[in-house]
């Protein structure tokens, strides 16, 4: 979907695969669910490399693991391609 190897996505901020239009809608998606610590979704569109844009709704919830050293919270998402047949 992103036409980049899942290696190369983990650890990675994904920001930058939202098309500009789409910017503010994912920011103020990002905002609300670190706010209200409840699951949230949005539609966005996804710009690829060599494709046009794909249509797809984010569903993100607040994940918190904790180890021995620290404890983390980050922001988990589910990506669904909504153009897909």
């Amino acid at each position: 979907m992103l036409e980049t190897e899942r290696r190369e996505l983990i650890g990675r901020p994904f920001a930058p695969f939202v098309s500009v239009p789409d910017a503010d809608v994912f920011q103020d998606h990002q905002r609300r669910v670190f706010e209200t610590h409840d699951v949230h979704t949005c539609e966005v569109h996804l710009r690829g490399a060599k494709a046009r844009a794909k249509r797809v709704r984010l569903c993100s919830r607040l994940v918190t693991t904790a180890s021995a050293e620290r404890e983390a919270t980050c922001c988990c998402t589910t990506v669904i391609d909504v153009d897909a047949p």
